[in-house]
């Protein structure tokens, strides 16, 4: 008696391969995953702007006057601000220690991807660049001047970037 092998064929397995291969790169392209880690880190970003903007405006219900930051200063890439005295330098120039432990860092802190500050008397600008470009209306309608920035402050429109 000759035993029948059942079993499959080489080509049957490399077309279940190439078939699972396309299923899989089109869930890729569908979920976009480099979009979604994009927008995570805008809404933290919008998130952590907000947060300073609360923390500033409480500090500015105290009898305090901003001190004018005509160089303009923003985060140094790389680095942090904690209260406890370690890290880099308060680059927002209002002392937030009682409001805040550490000063909010961009999520990518590098290049233009950083907060930047500004102030003039009791008014002051928080800026931030969104990186998904489903947030450019977001950036075009904040009341600030400058369609590239996220722009949120007493007075969005200081003029932070020189744009």
């Amino acid at each position: 008696m000759q035993k029948i092998l059942k079993a499959f064929t080489l080509i049957e397995l490399l077309v279940v391969i190439a078939v699972l291969a396309v299923l899989a790169a089109m869930v890729m392209i569908a979920i976009n995953p480099a979009g979604m880690m994009q927008k995570a880190r805008d809404s933290t970003r919008v998130s952590d702007v907000a947060t300073l903007r609360d923390a500033i405006n409480i500090r500015l219900a105290e009898p305090v006057i901003l001190t004018d930051t005509a160089m303009r200063s923003s985060c140094t890439a790389g680095t942090t601000f904690n209260c406890d005295g370690t890290g880099a330098l308060n680059w927002v120039t209002v002392d937030l220690c009682a409001y805040l432990s550490t000063l909010p860092r961009d999520p990518t802190n590098t290049g233009s991807l950083c907060y930047r500050y500004v102030a003039s008397g009791n008014t002051y600008e928080l800026n931030v660049k969104l990186e998904h470009p489903n947030n450019a209306t977001k950036m075009q309608n904040d009341g600030g001047n400058s369609n590239n920035w996220y722009e949120v402050g007493t007075d969005p429109g200081l003029d932070l970037m020189g744009e």
